[in-house]
């Protein structure tokens, strides 16, 4: 597979999850199975899947919950709360969020440096 190709098949999850919550926010049903194939399918780019799996859930866990704690305090609401006055695809989005924030910090370029660049 062509490097272009690979990077864009693993970056498109990160995208796509932000603009199907935008359009589908009103439908939390199916925008929680999309924000779930799209997870299967950033989860499956991982190299150690098993890992990716668990920070997934880690994600998927405890962001919900945080936001459910903030809301019961006052901090915000949502427009269509579904359980514990959040919404069903919060979940799959931190899941992928975690996932995001993973991939960033081990593909960032500062951190993998050329095998050739000299270490200060």
């Amino acid at each position: 597979m062509p490097k272009a190709t690979l990077i864009l098949y693993r970056e498109a999850p990160a995208p796509l999850a932000l603009t199907t919550t935008a359009l589908l926010y009103t439908h939390p049903l199916t925008l929680t199975i999309l924000l779930l194939v799209l997870s299967v399918w950033n989860i499956t780019t991982f190299p150690n899947r098993r890992n990716a799996l668990r920070l997934w859930l880690f994600g998927a866990l405890f962001g919900p919950i945080s936001e459910a704690i903030a809301i019961h305090y006052g901090a915000w609401t949502y427009t269509l709360p579904q359980l514990f006055d959040i919404t069903l695809w919060l979940a799959p989005l931190w899941g992928l969020a975690a996932l995001l924030f993973a991939r960033r910090s081990l593909n960032h370029p500062l951190d993998n440096p050329p095998h050739n660049t000299p270490t200060p």
